[in-house]
Parts: C-alpha cells; sequence; structure tokens
C-alpha cells in the first residue's frame, strides 16, 4: 500500500456513490480529501499533485456558472488535469 497517494473528490449533493467508492479507494491505499464545490475553496486543489482526481456530478449544466460560480474553478481544474496528460 503506497501511503503517498491521495484523492480529491468532489461529490454530488445527496451522492451516495461516494459511499460507495470510498472502500474501494481506501483499500487501495488513497487518502481522502472530499470537497463540496458548492462550499469549498476548490482553488486550494492541486490538480497535477493529486495522484486521482474524481469529480462526481450533479443535476446541472457546465454552461451554468452564472447560476453556479464554482464552475469556473472547477473547469480550469479539470482542464489543467486534461492538459497533464
Amino acid at each position: 500500500m503506497n501511503d503517498s497517494r491521495s484523492r480529491d473528490i468532489e461529490p454530488a449533493p445527496d451522492s451516495d456513490l461516494l459511499a460507495q467508492l470510498e472502500p474501494a479507494l481506501l483499500q487501495a491505499g488513497y487518502t481522502p480529501h472530499v470537497y463540496d464545490a458548492c462550499v469549498d475553496d476548490l482553488w486550494t486543489i492541486d490538480p497535477i499533485k493529486t495522484d486521482l482526481l474524481i469529480v462526481l456530478g450533479a443535476p446541472i449544466g457546465a454552461y451554468e456558472d452564472d447560476r453556479y460560480p464554482f464552475l469556473a474553478e472547477e473547469l480550469r481544474i479539470l482542464e489543467q488535469r486534461l492538459a497533464a496528460g
């Protein structure tokens, strides 16, 4: 087990998927860092440094950043992660 692994998860509201993923990820040696995109400062996530980034969905569209201001930061994080390969 690699204790240096980290994972960042942004859970969807009322999602039980996180509870389903948790045991498997813990068994794989990941240390959980859970962020609520509506509440937490997403800029603190380093999308390159983290070993695993999981973003759980919600019933909103990525274009609705006028209603959900956190979406711009969330998209920036995903773009950086994808650009890094």
